[in-house]
């Protein structure tokens, strides 16, 4: 078993932190049997717990390799803040255990909550920007430039 990691890069206006609302986590993976990659982003829920095949084990994605049949799985184990003094940073943002497989990209979509001043916004960063206007504090809000990495850990 590897562990790995996404880190997480983003320029933050008046936002004190962006948190991962646990939906559907987007992932690209390698085999790492025969080294075949896939070809779209397959959809990992944290929430949902699959029993592993000829294990007591449980995981949160499970698949066969396209070319190699050989079996595979996924289980997130912890989720980051990604917070104002980061900004700008590549930062841990979620980690993984994984059999078989590697993730190669990481695709941030919905399921995101930023705050400004303890006021939460649900937002969407599947174009990358996001922006929003805080009436409370008359602040304009604006995350930009999101990027990421995975590395081993």
């Amino acid at each position: 078993m590897v562990k790995f990691a996404i880190f997480l890069k983003a320029e933050m206006d008046n936002i004190d932190k962006l948190v991962f609302n646990e939906e559907l986590i987007f992932i690209k993976y390698k085999c790492t049997n025969c080294g075949t990659e896939s070809e779209t982003f397959a959809g990992l829920d944290p929430d949902e717990e699959i029993d592993i095949k000829g294990s007591r084990g449980v995981c949160n994605f499970q698949a066969k390799c396209k070319c190699c049949s050989r079996s595979f799985n996924i289980s997130f184990l912890e989720k980051f803040d990604y917070i104002q003094e980061n900004n700008n940073k590549f930062t841990k943002f979620m980690t993984f255990e994984c059999r078989g497989v590697e993730i190669i990209e990481y695709d941030p979509r919905a399921g995101f909550i930023a705050y400004c001043q303890k006021t939460p916004y649900e937002l969407d960063l599947s174009e990358g920007d996001w922006c929003d206007y805080d009436e409370d504090t008359s602040l304009s809000l604006e995350i930009f430039g999101v990027s990421s990495k995975i590395e081993k850990i």
